[in-house]
């Protein structure tokens, strides 16, 4: 009688640690819902990107937010003539004959407001160096190097692709 007691205490016991073996392989493999983040639009993304990569402060991020609206409306009106351009140059494809002079002319217009906004990105680079640190304008200058690579294509040259891997 003994021995059946005992078998039925060990059996107990046994079920008791396999069930809490199971709680806490649950709770410990268990993911935690979090809310999901707000996604951030392109500019807030910018902002955060160029706070975290040149240690803005507070004041600081004001400030380059400030020269981020001055930028976009001095560059607004250049960026809506440039569309028109554009869209002329749209309109020479439903001609059956496009003169050469009149493209040109038309591209001409284009390369112009082209000219405006590269312009008025330097002054805007120009300004922000100038609310910067001494310590953070070797951040800005390799950011800006880092800048004109990527939107050049430079970037991608140095990258392995499938191609270059084979």
């Amino acid at each position: 009688m003994l021995a059946r007691s005992n078998n039925r205490t060990l059996l107990l016991i046994i079920m008791v640690l396999l069930v809490t073996n199971g709680i806490m392989l649950y709770l410990l493999n268990r993911t935690e819902k979090k809310a999901p983040e707000p996604e951030l639009t392109r500019s807030q993304r910018t902002i955060k990107m160029v706070q975290t990569e040149l240690g803005l402060d507070s004041t600081q991020v004001l400030q380059y937010i400030a020269l981020r609206g001055m930028r976009d409306s001095l560059l607004k009106p250049v960026q809506a003539e440039m569309r028109e351009n554009k869209m002329a140059i749209m309109a020479l494809l439903n001609k059956p004959e496009v003169d050469s002079v009149a493209l040109a002319s038309s591209a001409q217009k284009v390369g112009n407001n082209q000219a405006q906004i590269e312009m008025e990105y330097f002054y805007h680079f120009r300004r922000m160096a100038q609310m910067l640190n001494p310590d953070q304008l070797p951040k800005f200058d390799s950011l800006m190097y880092r800048m004109v690579n990527r939107s050049t294509g430079q970037d991608n040259q140095n990258k392995p692709t499938e191609k270059n891997q084979k």
